[in-house]
């Protein structure tokens, strides 16, 4: 069974993986739980919208939820995918695989916690540098600009085709994350994912900006906020 140590949120273990480890994890599993922090932000509703609209349309039972508030923030609620939410309570426990997008530390699950704990595998996607590795597989990168990025090298790796509604949603965290492209880069970090070490210099503002998903977002993103989305927490 996976235990944590409370003092440090760590898990006995825990591993690092990439882009292609992470897309192993959900290949795998059948029945999956996407856990967003509480008082979302745009980056870790998009990180986690996305993922579940792609493991939707492979087949996979999947849910999306965060413990808190009641109710989403109004300018979340055009993202696509919203049907694929449903309330803390609702969220299934016995699902394969529980993900957490843009979560560093398992305090800020909130009443979802006890996805964490109860020995499923959990794999943790994040930017944040502060992050504490509590999932039993990491793709934990600080250097990336947005946990949103993340998720797009991951459908990347996985051969997964981005579309404009994934693309919508990998675009709002950018966007969020990066002040519109305006604020600094993430400082470097001494660890790096091996496919990403082979490169030599982290990746810039302009290269994210160059991602397929983020130019076909620029060209939907304008049209797409009349689409509303459904779930009982909007």
């Amino acid at each position: 069974m996976t235990t944590t140590d409370p003092t440090t949120d760590l898990v006995s273990d825990a591993r690092r993986v990439d882009a292609a480890g992470a897309a192993q994890v959900l290949s795998d599993a059948s029945a999956i739980g996407v856990v967003c922090h509480v008082f979302p932000d745009a980056d870790t509703i998009g990180a986690g919208l996305a993922l579940a609209l792609v493991l939707d349309r492979c087949g996979k039972q999947v849910q999306v939820s965060f413990a808190a508030p009641a109710v989403l923030p109004e300018s979340l609620r055009s993202l696509p995918g919203g049907w694929l939410m449903v309330e803390p309570d609702d969220m299934r426990r016995d699902v394969d695989v529980a993900v957490t997008v843009d979560i560093p530390s398992l305090n800020r699950l909130g009443g979802l916690g006890d996805l964490a704990t109860t020995g499923r595998q959990l794999l943790v996607i994040d930017h944040h540098a502060s992050n504490q590795l509590f999932g039993t597989a990491n793709y934990v990168d600080p250097s990336a600009d947005s946990t949103t990025m993340l998720v797009a090298e991951l459908l990347d790796a996985w051969g997964e085709p981005i579309d404009v509604d994934v693309a919508h949603c990998l675009y709002a965290g950018l966007i969020t994350d990066t002040g519109s492209f305006r604020w600094p880069l993430p400082a470097p970090t001494g660890w790096r994912p091996p496919g990403r070490a082979r490169c030599g210099q982290r990746r810039s503002q302009q290269d994210a900006a160059g991602h397929p998903s983020v130019r076909l977002a620029v060209d939907a993103v304008a049209g797409a906020g009349s689409r509303s989305c459904c779930p009982t927490r909007w």
